[in-house]
């Protein structure tokens, strides 16, 4: 029992010393930690800086991570009310009456005017490039870096990064116009070269037929032209004005001194309103004013020139009969012309896109090549003759043409159709 008793005494003893250790042991480092000096508030504060920024950097490189994945993934286009989805390589036409929208994800919109045609060529992660065929369309582009957008329009081509603005192309009178409500831009191609600066509230004008554009700003003609003075003014004197027919001119009444006053017939005011109309881009507008004041019978009257602005009032109005008979009779009237055969390209369009009637439609396409091999339409009638000639079920005469389209045309608007007609050819 003593032994046992000593037993205890001794780890007792042996627990009380571990004790004591440890309490010296932590009185010595409270000691020493009371001795050090105390850090100063600039070493708080910079220590604070220290851990905050590298917060920022780590925050910075993840966002950096996060938009360069964004980066990777193309835009979205949107068409219409429906929101239907486009694909590269679609073609999108705005009805006969009513305008058509195209949204894209980055925030830029494109809005066809009626009876407009486009084709989306590419949809990237930095913007989108889109082929302007005909018709009028307003255009407003977000100020972000991904939101760059390409319009070819013709033989323009519309750089921009961040603007407002509406184009109109006419492809059979080859007439480009531009309007630049805010920013600025850029366009090149035909008579603009290499490029040509453009800003907010500037209008241009231009035409690689007569090869001049004509910039206005604030209502004031710039004058801006290559040196192709003399031979445009020969063109422009040669073609028909656009002036009252000599049966429908007013007559000119005076009274005693005064200086002369026209006197015009409700019919012949009608006539007149017709045109300025049109002369504005206001198509639909024209063709009701057109139609009030006797469509048939003005086309009667009308010149050259007229008549491809009755034309295209009904056009945008969607009256394909009316177009149709203004075309027909412009040929008629004034055969073996270049408004003549521009009139034949825009038969054999309303032949494939309003009847569906694929032979006819070639046959004019043909004509305007016939008559025009050279003109400012050739890539594009050769283009609309591949695809008519191959609906109306001559696939190899397609596939003979597509092969000469890309010769001529390697990245032409039809380039893709021509690709697929020529992939698909039998062994």
């Amino acid at each position: 029992m003593n032994d046992l008793n000593r037993l205890g005494r001794r780890i007792a003893d042996e627990q009380d010393a571990v004790r004591a250790r440890e309490t010296s042991g932590r009185f010595r480092v409270r000691e020493r930690l009371a001795s050090l000096p105390a850090p100063s508030a600039r070493s708080t504060r910079y220590k604070l800086w220290v851990a905050a920024a590298g917060v920022s950097i780590a925050a910075t490189m993840t966002f950096a991570l996060w938009a360069r994945f964004i980066d990777t993934e193309p835009l979205r286009a949107m068409i219409g009310s429906s929101q239907k989805r486009a694909a590269e390589g679609d073609w999108i036409e705005a009805p006969r009456v009513e305008s058509l929208p195209v949204r894209f994800s980055n925030g830029t919109s494109i809005d066809m005017a009626p009876r407009s045609r486009a084709r989306l060529l590419e949809l990237g992660s930095k913007g989108a490039h889109v082929l302007i065929e005909s018709g009028r369309v307003d255009v407003k582009v977000v100020r972000r870096p991904d939101a760059g957008l390409k319009l070819s329009v013709g033989p323009f081509r519309i750089r921009v990064t961040g603007t407002r603005f509406n184009v109109r192309w006419n492809p059979d009178l080859d007439e480009f116009k531009l309007e630049l409500a805010e920013g600025n831009l850029e366009v090149s191609g035909c008579v603009f070269g290499q490029g040509y600066r453009m800003k907010a509230g500037q209008r241009v004008y231009a035409s690689c037929k007569s090869g001049r554009f004509d910039m206005m700003e604030g209502g004031r003609r710039g004058g801006e032209e290559i040196a192709m003075q003399e031979s445009v003014d020969a063109n422009a004197a040669s073609k028909p004005q656009a002036s009252l027919p000599e049966a429908s001119r007013p007559a000119i009444k005076r009274k005693g001194r005064g200086p002369a006053r026209q006197v015009f017939t409700s019919a012949q005011r009608r006539a007149l309103t017709w045109r300025k109309l049109a002369e504005q881009g206001s198509y639909v507008q024209a063709f009701m004013s057109a139609e009030a004041a006797g469509f048939e019978s003005q086309c009667a009257q009308a010149n050259a020139t007229e008549l491809w602005m009755l034309a295209d009032a009904a056009h945008f109005a969607g009256a394909a009969k009316k177009e149709a008979h203004a075309l027909i009779l412009l040929r008629n009237r004034f055969p073996k012309t270049s408004l003549a055969a521009l009139a034949a390209y825009s038969l054999g369009r309303l032949e494939f896109d309003n009847r569906g009637s694929y032979g006819k439609s070639a046959r004019w396409f043909e004509v305007y090549l016939e008559e025009q091999p050279g003109g400012s339409l050739s890539r594009e009638a050769r283009g609309r003759l591949i695809e008519a000639i191959s609906r109306a079920g001559d696939v190899a005469r397609a596939r003979a043409l597509a092969a000469e389209y890309l010769r001529d045309y390697p990245s032409g608007p039809h380039a893709e159709l021509a690709k697929n007609l020529l992939e698909t050819a039998e062994p």
